[in-house]
């Protein structure tokens, strides 16, 4: 395991070590599969192990880690029919989220999404994969803040660090740019068209195709 990097949050020791753990995980700075123990966290962190138990148990909530009796805590794997379950989710969430935004994004909104498709494509073009990954994530999330709902935006963000984990770990595979440039510039387009139907089927198909791309690389 890579060292653990500390986070600085002037909040009680659950927190802190809730959000360090999380984002090491997040970060692929501890790999799925790893072992992980409340000694050892408790060491590199500088945390007593109580604090770093309840963080477990959070993080267990959230399909993060595997608490396994009598084997240990691992950070949890996800294989192919995870992948489909969170994809298939994926879609139907940000489809939606995209039905609606489409009636509420402005100008302003549009400018911004344009950036950080440009953003995204001039990382990917650099092989930079995470910098390509922030700004790609960067630009789903934008559209679903702002589709209007707030009970949709709780429920994305039950399935948006599962997405996060999985886009790093197969990012390192070689990356379509053209034709991830070119459906992000036909999402900003069927956004703009004010058309909710457009806008659902445009991101649902982009994200089939992300799906079936990461399962072929897989199978490989």
């Amino acid at each position: 395991m890579k060292a653990i990097r500390k986070l600085i949050i002037p909040d009680n020791l659950t927190d802190i070590a809730y959000q360090a753990i999380k984002e090491n995980i997040l970060n692929l700075n501890i790999p799925p599969g790893s072992k992980i123990t409340q000694e050892e966290l408790s060491r590199k962190l500088c945390i007593s192990k109580t604090p770093i138990r309840e963080a477990f148990k959070r993080l267990e909530s959230e399909s993060l880690i595997q608490i396994l009796p009598r084997r240990g805590t691992y950070v949890s794997t996800y294989g192919i029919e995870d992948i489909n379950e969170i994809y298939y989710i994926r879609e139907i969430l940000e489809g939606l989220a995209a039905r609606l935004a489409s009636q509420i994004l402005n100008e302003d909104d549009f400018v911004r999404l344009h950036i950080l498709v440009e953003k995204a494509n001039q990382a990917a073009l650099a092989k930079e994969i995470i910098e390509f990954s922030y700004f790609d994530s960067s630009f789903h999330l934008m559209f679903v803040q702002k589709c209007g709902s707030n009970r949709l935006m709780k429920i994305y963000g039950n399935i948006y660090d599962l997405v996060q984990i999985v886009r790093l770990q197969f990012l390192h595979l070689p990356l379509e740019n053209t034709r991830l440039y070119k459906e992000h510039l036909d999402i900003i387009s069927a956004l703009e068209s004010r058309s909710p139907d457009q806008a659902e089927e445009v991101v649902r198909r982009h994200l089939r195709r992300v799906k079936d791309g990461i399962m072929d690389k897989i199978k490989k």
